[in-house]
């Protein structure tokens, strides 16, 4: 399940605050990549595919699958502190463009 979380900015331009991807059986996609690339904050589940691409915190939000209460902190977080997110949508946008 893909989910976006959007801020309106006056009425102009729809802004995506973040990407949720709480994935457990899909493989990383190209979503996720499109997101970073547009300096989107990526909050995805910890598996595999995902790990090898997002360092938790770093350059994404890593949560636990399982915990949907985990989920729904890192989301409320994430939109609550954009100011505290701007370092990792900036790494999330170099690491989407200079490895992919």
């Amino acid at each position: 399940m893909l989910k976006c979380v959007y801020q309106f900015n006056r009425g102009e331009e729809t802004h995506a605050l973040a990407l949720v991807f709480p994935s457990k059986y899909e493989g990383f996609g190209l979503p996720v990549l499109e997101a970073m690339s547009a300096g989107c904050v990526v909050i995805g589940s910890a598996t595999p595919p995902v790990r090898e691409v997002i360092e938790d915190g770093r350059n994404g939000l890593l949560v636990d699958f399982f915990s949907p209460a985990e989920i729904a902190d890192r989301v409320v977080h994430a939109i609550s502190h954009p100011d505290r997110m701007t370092p990792i949508r900036q790494a999330a946008r170099w690491t989407a463009l200079s490895r992919y």
